[in-house]
């Protein structure tokens, strides 16, 4: 009887197999994919479960809005926090994760783990869709870092951490301007500059840069120069 109710337990369940990770049910690119013929079919199908969602921890949680079919809708935006905050409404794994009171300690690991590994994955064998994707990620998890209720949920420490962090992906990016494009650029400079506006450390501030911080717009070289001078003059 045990060994039945185990099956079928991974049967129906089919979350306990991979970790706490939701696997979403309908596979973008497959048959049953293409044959949801609206938009809102689509969104219908990738929601999770609410008691799955609720007892989902936040490292997961996070993976799983990663893995969401239709992510790349953010590119649908003014911007891609725009298009964060949009599938929010829509989607409930986005929704939950800026709900978490842990959000930030996690987004923020996840940021590590994958800033190491930004230059090998970039440099690898993987193909230009692949490539795509890791950036696409990258964008996504700075993206919900910038957002001011994730920022509320760290201490003055843990954002001087982030502040570091962003400033050496940005770097890296500004020396290796032929892998990434404006967009790329702009998130990491937008969410440097959130947690440097988040820590009080803009004396002063032009109204170009005011204007980027609260609308998010293409950043540019002079809001770039303007935002790293913030930091390089903040003494964290």
């Amino acid at each position: 009887m045990k060994t039945k109710t185990t099956l079928l337990t991974i049967l129906v369940c089919p979350i306990l197999i991979y970790g706490q990770t939701w696997e979403y049910p309908i596979k973008s690119g497959t048959e049953k994919w293409k044959n949801l013929t609206t938009g809102q079919a689509m969104i219908d199908v990738c929601q999770i479960p609410a008691d799955i969602l609720q007892n989902m921890n936040t490292v997961d949680l996070i993976q799983t809005c990663l893995n969401y079919p239709l992510k790349g809708n953010v590119y649908a935006y003014a911007n891609i926090k725009d298009g964060v905050e949009h599938i929010s409404l829509q989607f409930n794994g986005f929704e939950e994760l800026l709900l978490r009171k842990d959000n930030f300690k996690n987004l923020k690991l996840k940021l590590d783990q994958n800033r190491v590994n930004l230059n090998n994955n970039l440099v690898s064998d993987k193909n230009m869709a692949e490539k795509g994707e890791i950036m696409l990620d990258f964008a996504l998890i700075e993206s919900f870092l910038s957002f001011d209720t994730v920022l509320s949920n760290s201490d003055y420490d843990q954002r001087k951490q982030l502040a570091e962090a962003t400033k050496e992906i940005l770097d890296y990016k500004l020396q290796n301007n032929d892998k990434f494009g404006i967009l790329s650029l702009t998130s990491t400079t937008f969410l440097l500059g959130k947690t440097l506006q988040k820590m009080n450390k803009f004396a002063n501030i032009t109204e170009n840069t005011a204007k980027f911080l609260n609308k998010n717009f293409a950043v540019n070289n002079i809001i770039i120069e303007e935002i790293i001078k913030a930091l390089n003059n903040a003494n964290l």
